[in-house]
């Protein structure tokens, strides 16, 4: 006699469409000795499953513990039944509909995927869209929901009949895969180069182009890349020249984690970011010789041209089989940058690479598989053993996070800032973060925001009724909110970018308390209409109260000062009552005093509290640029000549005021720095004491708040901490005086981070959370 059977009826929530879950659930509730079905219903993937109570139990587990490498499961939800006496395993068609959770990230090429590519005998031999249920783009080729192939860009290529015998049988790695293809039946490339077209041997003649230095435009997943030889100086700098990026490094793509390790020190968590199936770019520090590195005659260097002066590397691993292809057979590591002019967003359609980067390219190498959504690459660094992203696109969105809310908010849409726009949706206990879209200080990039906004809304089958935006009148994100109102009915809800930022750092750390945020940015359209920057905010996601902010200081031509650092070094030395002439070899002396005159006056030159500015400011004051050829060059800079030092002892500084509105005054600090250029202090080490410096006020602040409200935990947020060497330092400083200090993990705590922050706050605030 056998054991007792019991019945579960269970539901599985998150990603679980479309990259083998009901495959999975078949095999693992067959090998337990279970009978009933799986399906998907909505987004989510309904299991009925009955037998011993211990196989059962079993099930449950693995749902989690053993999902497949591309599902993220959210929750399991159990409910306990009676046997109906049902016999087998079944894999059902169900129901799917769109739902926020059901479309997953695009995954590298798995290795199994790969190793059929690699194989003579293998029907998808040097195939270079080959895919299954656990790799292959997801995201960039939906055009609806729910996920199925109809509504991929991949509809326009039915599957021949081998490739449908593999999507229907149960023990084959691409049961029920929505992108299956193969020579026969599949997408496939196309190389144009002066007027000469083909498909044959497409991919050999981009690897002959490239061997002879020549530069390519390479379609990808979520658009094309502009792509040459890294170890090619002369052409590097071609690249550069002709896609007017005079000095933002470039990132390079390498085929192993060895050849990676030949370039750039690697730690344990770096490769795991660089071979996961995400596959972002990986910021890790520069080996200067790669010859000594390789310990082998014939290891090409990077170009000095690719970073220049930077000790940092951006490297990634191949994700698809024709980035793979072309970086084994020119045997050299090869720069990989997004393929636009300026900072127009990303190139993805064929006729428009060709009309505007003729003057970029010398060659194309195409695809005939239509992009849905515009993907960037992701870009993380790591720093004190956690991720820290700078950009989060290609391989990690759309992502999810939970929230401290309940569904009675209705249906948010939350449309972030104007630089490293994401936006975010929800109707419940989760919100979606988009992928990256990159900055909107253009119309086409306005319209690209409005693009995306429909197309996920679509997806999601969601019409809002609440519109989050940032407080400024003039951004493009608050004109689209007002556009989208007008369609829809919703109503538009303004918030302050800070606030966003301290509300999104606290939900990363799923934290629902009281706390102080840490917000240091560049800029961001304060209450009082001045620019913040530089805050200290005190309380929740729903609502928070500016506790101390740097001292305001004059901002010379406004966002002119912003790329010309000088500018605010000559701001704050008038404020401290300093003399500019040391300014002069940045500025001529008559630009400096009619700049001056203004400034003193208040002609265009709104105040600031921005600790952003104010990297600028002593980044002049210590000689190392006064003006700027990329976003926080300077800032960046005086990060690296800081990491080159051990000093720790900080400049004077002062903070002022009483009863929670405390203002740091940063007068002695401008001196101190002054004087200690004046001494012949090595930059390096005076840009170490900067850093300190913030520590220590960050740390001040801090305590003024727990002695005065309690306060134990710190969120650290804004694009200042992405300087790992202050983020570093004022989490030793914070942790040492006993705080609970965070930072988000998840999402990059630069701009990025407001869309998320903006829902936040909205679902808070309407469930009375203080």
């Amino acid at each position: 006699m056998g054991a007792p059977r019991a019945h579960h009826d269970v539901v599985v929530v998150g990603i679980v469409q479309g990259v083998g879950f009901r495959p999975f659930v078949a095999r693992t509730a067959s090998a337990l000795g279970l009978s009933g079905y799986v399906k998907n219903v909505g987004g989510n993937v309904e299991i009925s499953a009955e037998g011993p109570r211990r196989g059962l139990d079993a099930l449950v587990r693995a749902l989690q513990a053993s999902a497949p490498a591309a599902a993220v499961v959210r929750e399991v939800r159990v409910c306990p039944g009676e046997p109906t006496g049902v016999e087998g395993f079944t894999v059902l068609e169900g129901a799917p509909q769109a739902t926020a959770a059901s479309i997953g990230a695009d995954r590298a090429t798995c290795a199994a995927c790969f190793a059929e590519h690699d194989d003579p005998g293998a029907r998808r031999f040097d195939y270079p869209f080959v895919g299954c249920t656990d790799c292959g783009p997801r995201l960039t080729t939906v055009t609806s929901a729910p996920y199925e192939r109809s509504r991929t860009t991949l509809a326009s290529f039915p599957p021949c009949t081998a490739c449908v015998l593999e999507a229907r049988t149960p023990t084959s790695r691409y049961f029920a895969a929505e992108n299956v293809a193969c020579p026969a039946c599949g997408p496939r490339l196309l190389f144009r180069r002066a007027g000469d077209s083909t498909s044959i041997d497409a991919t050999a003649r981009a690897i002959e182009c490239l061997r002879r230095g020549e530069i390519g435009a390479v379609k990808g997943v979520g658009g094309y890349h502009l792509v040459c030889d890294a170890t090619d100086d002369a052409a590097v700098r071609r690249l550069r020249k002709r896609k007017h990026r005079e000095e933002k490094p470039l990132a390079v793509v390498v085929e192993t984690l060895v050849d990676a390790a030949r370039i750039v020190t690697l730690d344990a968590k770096e490769r795991e970011l660089l071979g996961s199936p995400g596959r972002p770019i990986v910021l890790a520090r520069r080996i200067t010789s790669a010859r000594a590195a390789a310990g082998t005659e014939g290891a090409a260097a990077i170009a000095d041209a690719v970073a220049p002066g930077s000790p940092l590397l951006g490297v990634m691993l191949p994700y698809t089989p024709t980035m793979r292809a072309l970086a084994r057979a020119v045997g050299r590591p090869l720069v990989y940058t997004s393929a636009n002019r300026s900072d127009a967003p990303m190139v993805i359609d064929a006729a428009v690479a060709e009309e505007t980067l003729a003057s970029v390219a010398d060659f194309f190498l195409h695809h005939d598989r239509p992009i849905a959504v515009r993907a960037d690459d992701s870009v993380v660094r790591v720093v004190g053993g956690a991720p820290l992203f700078i950009r989060r696109g290609r391989g990690f969105a759309p992502t999810i996070m939970p929230l401290h809310a309940h569904e009675e908010c209705g249906a948010v849409l939350a449309l972030g800032a104007e630089l490293k726009s994401t936006f975010s949706w929800s109707e419940g206990s989760y919100a979606t973060v988009s992928e990256h879209l990159g900055d909107l200080g253009a119309l086409e990039s306005e319209e690209v925001l409005e693009r995306a906004v429909a197309h996920h809304l679509g997806l999601a089958s969601m019409t809002p009724t609440v519109i989050a935006h940032d407080l400024h009148p003039d951004l493009a994100t608050t004109r689209v909110a007002a556009v989208i109102a007008r369609r829809t009915g919703a109503t538009c809800v303004p918030v302050q970018h800070h606030h966003a930022h301290f509300a999104a750092a606290l939900t990363d750390a799923n934290i629902d308390e009281p706390a102080l945020g840490v917000v240091f940015d560049g800029l961001g359209y304060g209450e009082d209409g001045a620019f913040w920057g530089g805050e200290f905010l005190l309380g929740s996601a729903a609502r928070s109260t500016r506790f101390a902010h740097l001292r305001y200081v004059p901002m010379p031509g406004a966002d002119r000062a912003a790329r010309e650092p000088w500018r605010m070094a000559l701001a704050h030395l008038l404020d401290a009552g300093l003399p500019t002439a040391r300014l002069e070899r940045f500025a001529s002396k008559t630009a400096i005093e009619i700049v001056g005159r203004a400034t003193v006056r208040g002609v265009a030159s709104p105040l600031t509290s921005s600790v952003g500015r104010l990297f600028d400011a002593i980044a002049a004051l210590v000689g190392l640029r006064g003006h700027v050829a990329f976003e926080a060059q300077a800032a960046i800079e005086l990060e690296h000549a800081a990491s080159r030092s051990g000093a720790d002892s900080p400049f004077s500084y002062d903070v002022v005021g009483a009863d929670g509105a405390y203002v740091v005054d940063t007068r002695r600090l401008i001196r101190d720095v002054t004087f200690a250029v004046d001494d012949g202090i090595e930059t390096n080490v005076i840009s170490a004491r900067f850093h300190a410096t913030l520590a220590h006020v960050i740390a001040e602040v801090a305590e003024r708040a727990r002695e005065q409200f309690a306060i134990r935990t710190i969120a650290l947020s804004g694009g200042v901490f992405m300087n790992a060497v202050l983020l570093e330092r004022s989490f030793a400083v914070l942790e040492e005086l006993g705080f609970h200090v965070h930072r988000p993990t998840t999402l990059p705590p630069n701009d990025a981070s407001i869309s998320l922050g903006q829902i936040a706050h909205v679902f808070a605030s309407r469930r009375g959370l203080t």
